[in-house]
Parts: C-alpha cells; sequence; structure tokens
C-alpha cells in the first residue's frame, strides 16, 4: 500500500558480502529486524560475520539494529557488546502471553564516537563472540553437567 512505499525487501545471505552488495547498497537500512538470525549465526560460528555485516554494510549512520530471541540475555547482552562494534545496546525483556519463557529485545544504535569510524574487523569480534559463548557453555549453561555424566555413565 500506499503507507509502505519507503520500504524495500530485500533476500540475501547477510554473512556473504557478495550476497549482500549484490542485494542493496551499503548504508540503505535504517531499521534491520534480526528474529533468529542471530540466534542460527551464534550455532554455525558465523556471529562474527552476521555482526561486522549488519554494522558496516546494512546500517545507514543513524541505523538501528534489533534482535528479537529466546536466548538468555545473559549471553545475549555480552555476544553483542562487542567494544570493537562501536555501538550500544538496550536490553528489554518481553513476555509473551502464553509462553513461560521470556523473550529478549535488543536495540542497537551507533555510538557517536563511532558515527564516522572505520569498519569492525571481524577477527576481533569473532574472538569476542568466541569467548563469550564459550564461557556461557562452560560456566553458565554447561551442555553436559557433572549430574548428567553420573546419569549417563550410571546407564551404559
Amino acid at each position: 500500500g500506499a503507507e509502505h512505499r519507503r520500504v524495500a525487501w530485500a533476500t540475501c545471505d547477510v554473512c556473504d558480502a557478495d550476497s549482500l552488495a549484490s542485494a542493496c547498497p551499503q548504508g540503505l537500512a535504517d531499521l534491520v529486524v534480526d528474529k533468529g538470525m542471530l540466534d542460527c549465526a551464534i550455532v554455525e560460528h558465523d556471529a562474527a560475520r552476521l555482526l561486522c555485516n549488519v554494522r558496516s554494510w546494512l546500517l545507514s549512520p543513524r541505523g538501528v539494529y534489533v534482535v528479537v530471541s529466546f536466548r538468555k540475555p545473559e549471553l545475549l547482552v555480552p555476544v553483542l557488546s562487542c567494544p570493537e562494534l562501536g555501538w550500544e545496546v538496550r536490553h528489554t525483556a518481553l513476555r509473551l502471553p502464553g509462553v513461560e519463557q521470556q523473550a529478549s529485545v535488543c536495540v542497537m544504535r551507533r555510538a557517536e564516537a563511532a558515527a564516522g569510524g572505520r569498519p569492525p574487523d571481524e577477527a576481533v569480534v569473532g574472538r569476542h563472540v568466541g569467548a563469550v559463548v564459550d564461557r556461557w557453555y562452560r560456566e553458565e549453561s554447561p551442555l553436559l553437567t557433572a549430574e548428567r555424566e553420573q546419569q549417563l555413565r550410571a546407564g551404559w
């Protein structure tokens, strides 16, 4: 409709710079809404590339990146708070009716000091994300706890 004339839709692999470049010009997006993209990228060890591409290619200088996720904020906020990305992170818990687990909504805007700066270094972001995710799964939410290991050994 007429009220959506300024909305542009593009389909591409945000983790692939060539795909991204062919889908839209750099700095086009005033708003990027991510529902599940970062979640998948974390699992696929591609979060650094995704975050760098959103920050340096998709977002306009005043653009906003919104991540909606069911991941715990104790993991999500530190992943997104990488200083190399140069943005401010604001987290809000979202309670959905009929859903036990709350969702996280994180809103990122470029920090004033980073508004005209260089693109983020993907290797630096990758080390940051890797360290946060590694610590999370070792200390906060281990996939194999000592109790579960004992259960498995007893059942084996």
